[in-house]
């Protein structure tokens, strides 16, 4: 069901991240971004974290009181009609953000820049012991990795308690997730809460404004809890912005958290706290990925469908418009290995390793040297033959080649592209340093990381979890994670 009619002005920022134990397929981000480029709410200024306001139409907006000072911005305001969801604060390096307030009213702990002593005491808490090897990682306003021994470690910023350690302390290096330290083969990292799978059964942790922890509540938690009837059966999961999904053993798709765009798929506009069934996707789905309000599902004859907010074109079927249930992309029928939903902009894999992107192309993240927005799949211009995986964030994408290289395109205002400057680009550009050797990668809210056999490293804006840098335009290495020795 389309609807061609606009909303009004939303917020929106997040992030969702797949992470296998062997390889990261491909992440589906959001980040503190807008919709479409067109109409405004506010200023439209971009800002590294995350804050707006919300106009509280009639098109269902939810409330949220919010208060922050819009990060400077290189590259000038961003004119844009913003999509969805609570706005949120978080430290970031260019703005000395107010404290926010979940939707549910529950704090949202305090944003502003933590003083010196509180970061040194986050890093100095046994900054001596080692994770090991990382396997995955993903990237949303904080960062998370997979462990080789299937725990789930994350650092950066934790206003909701999306570090999962049952606090809200910023920590400027990797800490434990309460509970996982083994046996996690997959997780997925949203922009204040986190989701992760082991034996078949989900727990989430973190912001739950919307009920995105899918436990039946609105209360956040900083610790991990159990998804409500998904202990058992689960194949994979994708956290977006205020939502996530579930693909279970059988094929299906579950979705469950904010619906203010049809996000959920179920042919309506009413949040649920539980998750609930997709309309049609009851099977035959093989991932599933979340983004800002929108959502995408590949199926296992390789087909991609998307439900949520297409106001940028984000749903491919070549139209400007909202659908409450699963449409099919204009194209992809068949032959598409993994999809990665970003906040305004959706790239597939194909079979064949090359990449396709739709939605807002603002500042060029869909790759194809133009700023018009794509309403069907376009090609990548400039990607080498046979991509890996793909992962879209806050109008930023990354690609993994064959031969281990990353490299970036879109909006790099905060240095998410990794190249050593904080310019914006068209076309997809080498990552400093990553020529060959990454193993998993991930973009998230104005921030990337790149996991490599000697460790992980992290560019953007931070806490890069380095123990000392705020941002950086090109990849640092984050401390407590490596093999030792390494290879």
């Amino acid at each position: 069901m389309i609807n061609s009619e606009r909303p009004s002005p939303r917020v929106t920022a997040g992030l969702a991240c797949l992470l296998t134990a062997g390889a990261l397929a491909a992440c589906g981000s959001v980040g503190g971004a807008t919709d479409g480029g067109e109409g405004g709410g506010g200023d439209g200024s971009r800002s590294a974290d995350g804050s707006g306001s919300d106009d509280g139409g009639s098109d269902g907006t939810r409330d949220a009181s919010t208060s922050a000072e819009a990060a400077a911005n290189d590259a000038g305001a961003k004119d844009a009609s913003v999509a969805d969801v609570v706005a949120h604060d978080a430290w970031s390096t260019d703005s000395a953000a107010a404290d926010a307030s979940a939707g549910d009213g529950s704090s949202a702990g305090d944003s502003s820049a933590p003083d010196s002593s509180a970061l040194a005491e986050a890093g100095a808490d046994g900054s001596t012991t080692g994770f090991g090897a990382a396997t995955a990682v993903a990237a949303g306003q904080s960062f998370c990795a997979l462990t080789a021994s299937g725990g789930v470690v994350c650092w950066g910023n934790n206003p909701q308690g999306q570090l999962g350690n049952n606090t809200t302390t910023t920590s400027l290096v990797p800490v434990q997730v309460t509970g996982l330290t083994s046996a996690v083969t997959s997780m997925s990292l949203g922009l204040f809460s986190a989701c992760a799978l082991s034996g078949g059964g989900l727990q989430c942790w973190g912001g739950n404004s919307y009920g995105e922890l899918g436990n039946g509540s609105m209360t956040s938690s900083p610790v991990p809890v159990p998804v409500s009837g998904l202990t058992s059966g689960v194949a994979s999961v994708s956290v977006g912005t205020g939502s996530a999904c579930a693909v279970t053993a059988g094929g299906g798709v579950q979705c469950w958290g904010d619906n203010g765009f049809g996000g959920l798929g179920n042919g309506s506009t009413i949040e649920s706290a539980v998750p609930v069934h997709v309309t049609g996707l009851t099977t035959g789905v093989s991932s599933v990925s979340v983004g800002g309000m929108t959502a995408c599902a590949v199926t296992t004859g390789g087909g991609v469908q998307c439900w949520g907010n297409g106001y940028s074109g984000q749903l491919g079927n070549n139209v400007e418009g909202q659908s409450t249930v699963p449409v099919q992309v204009s194209g992809l029928t068949s032959g598409v290995a993994s999809v990665s939903v970003g906040d305004r902009t959706v790239c597939a894999l194909t079979n064949a390793g090359s990449v396709l992107c739709w939605g807002s192309n603002q500042y060029g993240t869909v790759g194809n040297n133009a700023t018009t927005d794509a309403l069907v799949p376009t090609a990548v211009t400039g990607l080498p033959s046979g991509t890996t995986s793909v992962s879209v964030g806050a109008d930023v994408a990354c690609a993994l080649t064959t031969g281990g290289a990353v490299m970036c395109w879109g909006y790099g205002v905060f240095g998410e592209l990794g190249n050593g400057t904080t310019t914006t680009s068209l076309v997809p550009v080498q990552v400093t340093g990553l020529t060959s050797g990454v193993t998993s990668m991930s973009a998230g809210h104005f921030g990337a990381c790149a996991a490599i056999a000697c460790g992980v490293q992290c560019w953007g804006n931070g806490p890069l979890g380095d123990d000392t840098t705020p941002a950086s335009d090109v990849p640092v290495s984050v401390d407590r994670l490596g093999a030792s020795p390494c290879p």
